[in-house]
């Protein structure tokens, strides 16, 4: 009985004891977390007459080569 309660016990510290999963924090190339502000975003103009447009923002955790689409709901 002894057994299959250590045996429980080891298999319970085990399991508890596994890496967790955090987010990943935007850092630089010396290590240290770069503090961001508030994200932006840029366009040069947007009329009901188009029918495609460009966006550019800025988000801190964003890696080069990402692609972000986005919908105008309202002018």
């Amino acid at each position: 009985m002894k057994k299959i309660i250590f045996c429980l016990f080891a298999l319970g510290l085990i399991i508890g004891c596994s890496k967790q999963t955090y987010y990943e924090i935007p850092k630089d190339s010396s290590g240290n977390v770069i503090l961001t502000g508030i994200s932006n975003s840029t366009t040069a103009g947007i009329s009901v007459l188009d029918d495609q447009f460009s966006v550019t923002a800025t988000f801190a955790t964003a890696k080069v080569g990402d692609v972000m689409n986005v919908e105008l709901l309202q002018l």
